[in-house]
C-alpha cells in the first residue's frame, strides 16, 4: 500500500534529480526539437502508430530526422507515413518501415534480417511499443503477453538491433512509474506474487488489479534491463551506446484496450480517465522527454546520463531508484539463456542456478 500512496502523491510532480538538460517539463516534443534539432539523424521507434509513439515520430521528422518505424501493422505504418508527408512537406527526413511483432521471439529475428537487408545504420533506437491488456493472453511462444512483449520482446529486439547502432549512439525505453505495482521476487521469477485480498473482490478489480501488477513487473523489469544492459556495454567497450529509461508520465492514450471489457466494466473505467486526464500531461507534453533524450547534443558525450531513468524532461527519483544490481545482473543472465537461440548464443549454464522454467 505503501507504494500506491507514493505513487499518487507524485504522479504529476516527479521527484526531480538535478536538471543538466536544460528543458523545463513544461516543454512539448516540438518545443524540444527546436531546441535541439535533428535533421540528418536515423531514429527507429517502435510502436509509434498512435499515442505516444506517433507524437515522438511527428516531432523529430518534422526536425528532419529519417524516422523507421518498426509496427505490427503495415497499413498503420502507411497511413502514419501519409500524414506525416502530408502535414511536414518542408521536413528534410525520410520514412522507412520495418514490420515488427514483439509477441513473437521468430518475427523478432526476421524483423532483425529484414533491417539488415535495408543496409541502414542508426543513431537512436526508441523502444516505445507496450502492450497493458485486462484479459490474461500468452504469446506464441508460450509466455504471459505482458512479459513477453514488455519485457522479453523489447529485450531480444534490442540486444538485435544493437549491431546497427552508431558508436555514441543512444537507446531509449519507455518504461513507466506503475513498475511500482511489479515485483520480481528473490527467485527472479516475473510473474507476480499471489495478493490474497483479491479474493474479495469485484471479478473486474481483481482484472484489473492482476493486470495492473503484470504491467507494472514489465516495466519493473525494463528499468533492472536499462541499469544492466548500460553496465555491460561500458564493460564491453566495442563502442559506446548510452541507454536510458523514463517515464512519460499519465496521458489520453490507447494503451489499455477498453474493447476487452463490457459495458459495465467500461463504465468504472471512466473517473480513472478523468483522473488521469486532471492529472497528467498531454500527449504532446508527455512525449517531450523521449524526443529529448534522442535530441540532445550532450547525451552521449556525459556518463551522467548512463542508465539513468527520467520524467518530465529531468532525471527522476522515483520509489525503487536504487535498484539492486545483484537482481539485475542474474535477470539479465536468465533473459539471456531464454533468448539465447535468437541471438545465436551458446547454451549455458547459468552460474546463479536457477531451474529451468525461470520466467515461464
Amino acid at each position: 500500500m505503501r507504494r500506491f500512496i507514493y505513487f499518487f502523491e507524485t504522479i504529476n510532480r516527479t521527484q526531480m534529480g538535478n536538471n543538466p538538460l536544460g528543458v523545463s517539463k513544461k516543454h512539448d516534443a516540438f518545443d524540444v526539437v527546436r531546441e535541439y534539432p535533428v535533421e540528418g539523424f536515423t531514429i527507429m521507434i517502435t510502436g509509434c502508430t498512435s499515442g505516444h509513439g506517433k507524437v515522438v515520430a511527428r516531432a523529430l521528422y518534422q526536425s528532419g530526422a529519417t524516422i523507421i518505424m518498426a509496427c505490427r501493422s503495415p497499413w498503420k505504418m502507411r497511413k502514419v507515413e501519409q500524414e506525416l508527408l502530408e502535414w511536414y512537406p518542408q521536413s528534410t527526413g525520410q520514412i522507412k518501415m520495418l514490420t515488427l511483432d514483439l509477441a513473437s521471439f521468430q518475427l523478432i529475428r526476421d524483423a532483425r534480417d529484414a533491417f539488415a537487408e535495408m543496409g541502414l545504420r542508426i543513431d537512436v533506437l526508441i523502444n516505445n511499443a507496450g502492450v497493458w491488456k485486462m484479459s490474461r493472453y500468452m504469446t506464441v511462444d508460450g509466455y504471459e503477453y505482458h512479459k513477453g512483449v514488455n519485457y522479453l520482446g523489447t529485450y531480444l529486439f534490442t540486444r538485435l538491433m544493437e549491431e546497427f547502432i552508431n558508436d555514441q549512439g543512444r537507446i531509449v525505453i519507455v518504461a513507466s512509474s506503475f513498475h511500482v505495482g511489479g515485483t520480481l521476487g528473490y527467485d527472479r521469477v516475473l510473474d507476480p506474487r499471489p495478493v490474497p485480498f483479491l479474493l474479495k473482490l469485484p471479478n473486474f478489480i481483481k482484472r484489473f488489479v492482476v493486470s495492473f501488477r503484470l504491467y507494472g513487473t514489465s516495466k519493473l523489469a525494463l528499468r533492472y534491463f536499462t541499469e544492466e544492459y548500460q553496465r555491460r556495454l561500458l564493460r564491453n567497450g566495442k563502442k559506446h551506446i548510452t541507454v536510458m529509461s523514463l517515464h512519460p508520465g499519465m496521458m489520453d492514450t490507447p494503451i489499455l484496450d477498453l474493447d476487452e471489457l463490457d459495458r459495465t466494466e467500461k463504465f468504472f473505467t471512466y473517473p480513472g480517465q478523468w483522473l488521469g486526464l486532471l492529472l497528467g500531461r498531454g500527449v504532446t507534453k508527455g512525449a517531450s522527454t523521449a524526443t529529448l533524450l534522442a535530441a540532445h547534443p550532450y547525451i552521449g558525450r556525459d556518463e551522467l546520463y548512463e542508465g539513468q531513468y527520467f520524467s518530465s524532461n529531468h532525471i527522476a527519483h522515483w520509489f525503487r531508484d536504487d535498484l539492486d544490481p545483484g537482481v539485475a545482473r542474474a535477470l539479465y543472465d536468465d533473459t539471456e539463456r531464454v533468448v539465447g537461440q535468437w541471438l545465436n548464443l551458446p547454451k549455458v549454464t547459468l552460474v546463479f542456478g536457477f531451474g529451468d522454467n525461470i520466467l515461464v
